[in-house]
């Protein structure tokens, strides 16, 4: 009781698929990218919502999604060090994120959402 569990250490386990904790994720996540201080673009900042929130609505293996999310979750805190990220983390984050989602047939919003990111980040 009193506990602050956020949503993401729930999603896919105790919740399950298709939990309403996924609307919490996404608001905690863009509170936490507007709270940052991040150096990034507007236009970078709503994508990487979209992506973010593709991958949460995307029907993807409940053993699979966290790891996802874990990993987009980094290359996000690598991006808002705006000039100081590690450009090598930040693309192998990508890589990682951008192939497991390419490979699942049900995850097509996702992916959509990715690519629109991708051009921003010009990969």
């Amino acid at each position: 009781m009193g506990d602050d569990i956020k949503a993401r250490d729930i999603i896919g386990s105790a919740v399950g698929r298709g939990a309403t904790a996924t609307a919490r994720d996404i608001t905690v996540y863009t509170q936490e990218l507007d709270q940052s201080g991040a150096t990034i673009s507007a236009p970078l900042r709503q994508a990487l919502i979209e992506a973010r929130e593709g991958i949460d609505k995307a029907d993807i293996d409940a053993a699979l999604k966290p790891m996802i999310i874990e990993n987009f979750d980094k290359l996000t805190n690598e991006l808002k060090k705006g000039d100081a990220k590690n450009s090598g983390v930040a693309s192998g984050l990508w890589t990682m994120v951008y192939n497991v989602v390419k490979g699942i047939p049900t995850a097509v919003g996702a992916l959509a959402a990715l690519d629109k990111l991708r051009t921003l980040l010009g990969y």
